[in-house]
């Protein structure tokens, strides 16, 4: 994924290694078990809307974005609000954010059909070869 993230980042003109570290740290809560999310969010201060304890996998952006901050140290505003949106995405979002984003879908190995994903796949091929 972090491949996919530097090879958009070039594509797109954008910083390849906010983009890298966003890759790399965008999933680093899944060392958490998910029964675990929400109650490791509300011990960390992290604000938890009503549709996060709905799915509460989907807190996991929130948690990476405090681990790559509090771990990892990283500091860099864009890189951790892409982080703290992948899954989401969110209005008014930057490139690091999209990057992040895109990558992160198009990286996914689903068993089955995903025809969302191949038109995804195929618009970023497309735009490749016409930037080249």
């Amino acid at each position: 994924m972090a491949a996919e993230a530097k090879r958009l980042a070039r594509m797109y003109q954008a910083d390849e290694t906010k983009a890298v570290q966003a890759a790399l740290l965008h999933d680093v809560s899944n060392v958490i078990p998910v029964s675990k999310m929400l109650e490791t969010s509300e011990q960390l201060g992290i604000e938890i809307l009503v549709e996060e304890r709905r799915y509460d996998r989907s807190v996991h952006q929130k948690l990476s974005k405090v681990m790559a901050c509090q771990i990892f140290e990283i500091t860099d505003p864009e890189v951790l609000a892409a982080i703290e949106s992948h899954t989401t995405h969110k209005p008014g979002a930057g490139i690091v954010d999209k990057i992040l984003c895109i990558s992160d879908k198009i990286s996914w190995n689903l068993p089955g059909e995903h025809l969302y994903l191949e038109d995804m796949r195929a618009k970023i091929k497309m735009n490749w070869m016409e930037r080249s």
